[in-house]
């Protein structure tokens, strides 16, 4: 009978123990308080205050749901809704923001607009005096008059002027000016006299992005700081293919037309007028460029903010064209950095997986 009783007791309390064990293991872990600061995302705390670097407010971190939790709830939403990758791309990387905090950082926005957009291109350059340019003209127009004089034998000299080219493009001449200067003495000699008769040829530097937008015919305006206030008007009358591998740059040349003073090698500015095009424009600032993407931030709620990529299709200094975004959309146009860190702090790696998704 004892043992009987002895073995009941110890039943219950092995069954009192597991039961305690068990709802302990079950109760969630209680989560500390974060605080950050809104301009110093990568200062955080446990407690309230002021952050120590500017002085700012600090703000709570909303509570998140665990890793397994949230795997849990992913995959709940795959068995549900299929494979709405664009949708929960979007509602996993949604920033909610309460109406303090955005006052705090300075959030702002706006709708983006329809609008034709132009830029002034400033350019540096000088009065064209080009001495090596002419000497590899001369160069290859006696190596075609050899070439010429070979045809139809032996080897002929087809790809005798091949290096002569190319050296003439290393200088910065288009294929359609090389034509030009090795059929005019005249014309190749204005490399180094001038141009004469109230005109004068000028040399002017690129930079590869340039090239997208300076062409064969555009109006130029040159300035001379040796004549302050006065300026000439020209055309540019070619442009160089070949970029210059120690500066990452190339020259075009242009014709302009004026009283003379110009000398040889004074230097020069020059402006461009470029049409950028017309369409969906936002604010320079909008756009957050992480080195791989262009990132902009959609309000979807009064609370809630959204990265999505675009691509930049022309612009200005102040506005920039782009595709990916609507004139129906609100676009945060201040404090893009703080969003960018604050998301990659509460998501990881990079935003704005899901391209642009106008309608």
């Amino acid at each position: 009978m004892r043992w009987n009783r002895y073995t009941q007791l110890r039943g219950f309390l092995f069954f009192t123990l597991f039961a305690f064990v068990a709802v302990s293991c079950s109760k969630p872990p209680v989560q500390k308080e974060v605080w950050y600061c809104p301009m110093h995302t990568d200062y955080r705390t446990d407690h309230a205050g002021k952050c120590p670097i500017c002085g700012m407010d600090l703000v709570k971190e909303k509570a998140t749901t665990s890793s397994k939790e949230t795997h849990a709830d992913e995959h709940h939403s795959h068995a549900e809704h299929g494979t709405e990758d664009q949708i929960k791309s979007q509602e996993s990387q949604t920033l909610h923001i309460e109406d303090n905090e955005q006052k705090l950082i300075g959030l702002k926005t706006s709708r983006p607009q329809k609008r034709k957009l132009s830029m002034m291109l400033k350019l540096s350059g000088e009065v064209a005096y080009e001495p090596d340019m002419y000497a590899a003209i001369i160069e290859y127009r006696q190596l075609a008059q050899a070439a010429k004089s070979l045809e139809g034998t032996v080897g002929s000299g087809a790809g005798l002027t091949q290096s002569a080219v190319l050296r003439l493009q290393q200088l910065g001449l288009g294929r359609d000016e090389i034509g030009q200067y090795a059929n005019s003495e005249k014309a190749a000699s204005r490399l180094i006299t001038g141009y004469g008769a109230g005109k004068t040829l000028v040399t002017l530097r690129l930079s590869e992005a340039d090239l997208a937008y300076v062409k064969k015919g555009l109006r130029v305006t040159v300035t001379a700081v040796a004549y302050p206030g006065k300026s000439w008007s020209g055309t540019i009358t070619g442009v160089g293919k070949l970029v210059d591998a120690k500066n990452r740059s190339l020259s075009a040349r242009a014709l302009v037309q004026g009283p003379g003073g110009l000398t040889p090698q004074m230097a020069l500015g020059a402006e461009i007028k470029i049409q950028a095009g017309q369409g969906v424009s936002i604010e320079r600032s909008a756009v957050f460029d992480t080195g791989e993407k262009q990132v902009v931030f959609i309000k979807t709620t009064p609370t809630e903010f959204v990265p999505r990529v675009v691509r930049v299709v022309g612009g200005n200094d102040e506005y920039a064209l782009v595709t990916g975004v609507t004139d129906k959309e609100e676009v945060v146009t201040s404090s893009t950095f703080l969003l960018d860190s604050e998301a990659k702090l509460r998501f990881g790696g990079a935003t704005a997986h899901s391209e642009g998704h106008a309608h």
